[in-house]
């Protein structure tokens, strides 16, 4: 089934947003769910960009695929995406896998690979699809410079129906993934500012001050403990208070201006966020951005970080080595070269037991790879996918199955138990 919006209807929908408020998460029916794809027994997903609205890239309860069967994996279905361009991350919930291409969002059974729906927007996506409840969250841009306009839409994810629409004010660009919780969407925008919006209804609650940084590119916004944190081109970490939007603190920790947002979202776990930079791994108190610690020598951090109870590993030597570091005090526990060296690495993100990335072994080709998490050995290496995209975009592991993004088509490994 495909839907199409034509731009009258992102129109109208953006006047009657307050009218849906009654479409809410919390009272999406059961039926409702199960068309979307919820598989019996499946508990644990990846709804967002690196997981969580915390963006720790972490789901401890992922325990299937393990270092004693990881190589037993094996290719269980492909299933084509419309459009090689602007590949925001996977995300997976509820036994549905999401997958933004271009301009379409597509839902697959995460089982099967077969096609639920598939959604066309007006404009070129450009945030990893968000699952919280009955909506799935994206926003996209339509238009170029200074006629260049941001919607966020919600989608029902059950068929793909538009829930509501809201075009942010002015001549903006989305650049960085939306990140929600269960009553709100918050989104950074090409001004320096991040705004919340109402998970019910899409109507705008607050807009953040322009933050420090925003020159540089300012990333997706994480969440977690009260406040709503964004780092900015790999130099600069801000807070907002997650009530209203103000200023809690901002920290320059310097390095220069890096490239784009999604390099530097921050990870929130406890009471500490943890930053990638463009010279390293910082570790600041989340209620006051005072520093912890910082380690220069993990080099320049330019994907997102994967943040577990007792490490934080991070994308050092320029991105072609994994590095673990202690959580308390940034010792570093262990590295993990590649040999021979990789050109690029994409962002980090941990299962169980198990950190897995992307890695792009020759130029335009990918290759899924696995460390145990404790000790930083190399234990799996996918085949190698010729002409595909790496991006910063790392496998997603699901109910025994690893899902990876190859830019004109979604792959799915599984193990011969699943």
């Amino acid at each position: 089934m495909i839907v199409s919006l034509p731009r009258l209807a992102v129109i109208a929908t953006a006047v009657m947003a307050s009218l849906v408020a009654a479409v809410s998460p919390a009272l999406a029916s059961p039926a409702a769910l199960a068309t979307g794809g919820v598989q019996a027994g499946i508990t644990t997903g990846w709804p967002q960009l690196q997981g969580n609205a915390a963006h720790t890239g972490f789901e401890p309860g992922e325990t299937s695929v393990t270092s004693s069967n990881v190589n037993q994996l094996s290719v269980a279905w492909t299933a084509p995406l419309p459009s090689p361009v602007g590949t925001p991350d996977l995300t997976v919930a509820g036994g549905t896998l999401y997958a933004a291409s271009g301009s379409t969002v597509t839902a697959l059974n995460a089982v099967t690979g077969a096609q639920l729906w598939q959604t066309s927007l007006p404009g070129t996506i450009a945030s990893t699809p968000a699952v919280q409840g009955s909506l799935v969250i994206t926003g996209y841009n339509e238009g170029h410079g200074a006629s260049s306009r941001v919607f966020i839409v919600a989608l029902s994810s059950a068929t793909g129906a538009v829930v509501w629409t809201h075009r942010v004010s002015g001549a903006q660009l989305l650049k960085e993934s939306v990140t929600t919780t269960p009553r709100r969407v918050y989104v950074s925008i090409s001004s320096g500012q991040v705004l919340a919006l109402g998970m019910a209804h899409g109507l705008q609650l607050w807009a953040s001050p322009v933050l420090a940084g925003a020159v540089c590119d300012i990333s997706a916004p994480s969440v977690g403990g009260g406040f709503v944190v964004v780092g900015g081109g790999g130099g600069y970490v801000s807070a907002l208070h997650v009530s209203d939007g103000t200023l809690a603190w901002q920290d320059n920790l310097g390095g220069g201006c890096g490239g784009s947002g999604d390099n530097w979202v921050p990870a929130i776990s406890g009471t500490t966020v943890y930053a990638g930079l463009l010279n390293g791994v910082a570790a600041l108190d989340l209620a006051s951005g005072a520093i912890q610690w910082t380690r220069p020598s993990a080099g320049m951090v330019f994907f997102p970080l994967s943040v577990t109870g007792r490490i934080v590993i991070a994308g050092a030597k320029d991105a072609t080595e994994p590095v673990a570091l202690a959580r308390p005090g940034g010792a570093v526990r262990w590295t993990s070269p590649f040999h021979p060296r990789v050109t690029v690495l994409s962002g980090l993100a941990t299962f169980g037991s198990l950190t897995w990335a992307t890695v792009e072994p020759t130029d335009s080709d990918a290759q899924a790879v696995a460390f145990d998490t404790a000790t930083g050995q190399n234990v799996f290496s996918s085949a190698v996918y010729p002409d595909s995209s790496v991006d910063f975009t790392p496998p997603v592991v699901a109910a025994g199955r690893v899902y990876l993004d190859l830019s004109n088509e979604v792959l799915c490994l599984t193990l011969p138990a699943t």
